[in-house]
């Protein structure tokens, strides 16, 4: 059931007892994205740890983009499309740091 919480805005409430461990709702991303902590560490399409050598770049080159196979940079290409350039954009961008 969908209502109201008080001072935390809408939210979804059990109508029925739930078990420990029980599967509520099942539905694939609308979005997902690489954390900085792991962005050097992890795929950015399937998100498991990169090989430790033969790790495959954007094919834009956008920076800091990386692939664990040319097979996943390949499933991930029409969603990393959009967001290619912008990222080649705000990596020329100065940090705060750099604009002091």
């Amino acid at each position: 059931e969908i209502k109201d919480s008080a001072g935390r805005g809408r939210a979804v409430f059990a109508t029925v007892d739930l078990s420990p461990g029980a599967v509520v709702v099942h539905a694939l991303p609308m979005a997902s994205v690489v954390t900085d902590k792991y962005a050097e560490s992890h795929c950015h399409g399937c998100f498991r740890p990169l090989p430790t050598h033969g790790t495959v770049a954007c094919g834009k080159q956008c920076g800091g983009v990386v692939y664990c196979s040319t097979a996943c940079r390949a499933h991930d290409t029409i969603a990393h499309e959009g967001e290619c350039d912008i990222l080649a954009a705000w990596k020329e961008q100065p940090t705060a740091t750099q604009k002091a």
